[in-house]
């Protein structure tokens, strides 16, 4: 097909007194064909589309892609690189468009973008197929020769389903071929948490690792208890008076965008990090999740703690600190309300909550230092008493000896006679 040639259109569209087609090229440039009546345009529509019906799985995904690049899914808002990685690999893994030996002794490195597909007719992906396909995906084992888990194949799932609406929107299917198929199997509810000496152990060894990013992202994270996107996606200009607040734009739900207090030791490291660099500039460089993430694993190690991940480090923390919603729940009674709800979305700027779980969440990992300079000061003062108490007993010795007296511990048994009368 030449470059200039149409490669799909839109549907029907009134258009003052009459109706048009959009005609969009391969390189997204658009044109309009236009009819007196709607049953013409619609004609068209079908006749271009029946034209059309050559269309591989593998150039649909491909064009999905692209679509999610340049307008963005539900967010309305473009993709990201490292999400459109994603989206692909799980599109790939459930339409089984690349061999899954293949995916295997792939996993861990970067992805090629040229691995061979084992492509079809996207007219061929039925209902029927789909749920075929998603059976099989259901039973897929992993390299280990464990089954992949319920959370992998059914987010597969929500991604196919995304992806089926897409292909009917734009007249390539008839119908979403996933929208009658039913996932599988339970989700994984809660993360693995760190316990509270658990955690200060992960702190100390998190600030004092030595990679340059990978221990402090790890720290703010179980500080904060924000989510590892929400970090990663912080720029310089985003930390802001003196290191005192953080600000969240947006993030995986409306009620992200938030203001946060950074707590002083984490200022502190934040501040040192900043330096030198762009306001624009991201603050933790291009780390991605799936990084942060290793370097979790990786400090779980070192500190000798049970292996969590990104987000149990957040869980952890709103376990930790769940004495803040005593505060609020006390604060809501106080003010009459009915319950915290009305307290927390009228009398409660976005982040305050959150801000003060991060300070009590700091106090708690460094409790135990406190206590340890709490000691040392009390020995330190104890040291000193007693050597100025044998300074004291010196100065007293030499006074007497200097005199020609002795210490006395009792009055005499008997007046000294030439003191009577």
């Amino acid at each position: 097909m030449p470059r200039n040639r149409p490669h799909r259109c839109g549907g029907a569209e009134k258009h003052g007194a009459r109706y048009r087609v959009a005609l969009i090229t391969r390189e997204g440039a658009r044109s309009h064909e236009y009819f007196d009546t709607e049953k013409e345009a619609r004609d068209f529509v079908i006749a271009f589309r029946s034209e059309a019906k050559g269309r591989t799985l593998g150039t649909a995904v491909t064009e999905y892609l692209d679509h999610l690049a340049r307008y963005g899914g539900a967010k309305r808002r473009p993709c990201k690189p490292s999400t459109l990685r994603m989206v692909r690999s799980k599109l790939e893994g459930i339409l089984q468009l690349v061999d899954s030996g293949v995916r295997k002794g792939n996993r861990g490195r970067r992805r090629p973008s040229d691995l061979p597909t084992t492509d079809r007719q996207l007219t061929d992906l039925t209902p029927a197929l789909a749920q075929r396909l998603y059976s099989a995906r259901v039973r897929a084992v992993k390299s280990n020769g464990e089954p992949i888990s319920a959370d992998t194949h059914r987010s597969e799932l929500i991604y196919a389903h995304a992806f089926g609406q897409w292909c009917v929107e734009q007249g390539y299917l008839r119908e979403s071929p996933f929208l009658d198929v039913r996932p599988e199997g339970e989700l994984s509810k809660g993360k693995p948490q760190l316990r509270i000496d658990e955690a200060r152990a992960f702190a100390r060894a998190a600030y004092a690792d030595q990679h340059p990013l990978g221990g402090l992202a790890a720290v703010a994270v179980l500080t904060l208890g924000v989510r590892a996107n929400e970090l990663l996606d912080r720029r310089v200009a985003d930390l802001d008076d003196g290191g005192k607040v953080l600000w969240i734009p947006f993030g995986k739900t409306a009620s992200s965008k938030r203001r946060l207090a950074v707590p002083p030791v984490l200022r502190s490291a934040l501040l040192k990090l900043a330096e030198g660099q762009g306001k624009e500039a991201h603050l933790f460089g291009s780390m991605t999740d799936g990084t942060l993430l290793k370097h979790v694993a990786r400090l779980c190690g070192v500190a000798g703690v049970p292996v969590v991940c990104t987000h149990g480090l957040r869980g952890t923390q709103i376990s930790l600190t769940v004495e803040v919603d005593a505060l609020v729940t006390a604060a809501s009674k106080g003010a009459g309300h009915a319950d915290t709800g009305v307290t927390r979305q009228h009398y409660m700027a976005a982040g305050v909550e959150q801000s003060a779980r991060a300070k009590l969440m700091e106090e708690i990992l460094l409790t135990e230092q406190s206590n340890a300079d709490e000691a040392a000061e009390i020995a330190a003062a104890e040291k000193e008493a007693r050597e100025a108490a044998e300074k004291l007993a010196r100065l007293r010795a030499k006074v007497q000896t200097n005199l020609g007296t002795t210490a006395a511990t009792a009055y005499p048994g008997t007046p000294n006679p030439l003191l009577s009368n």
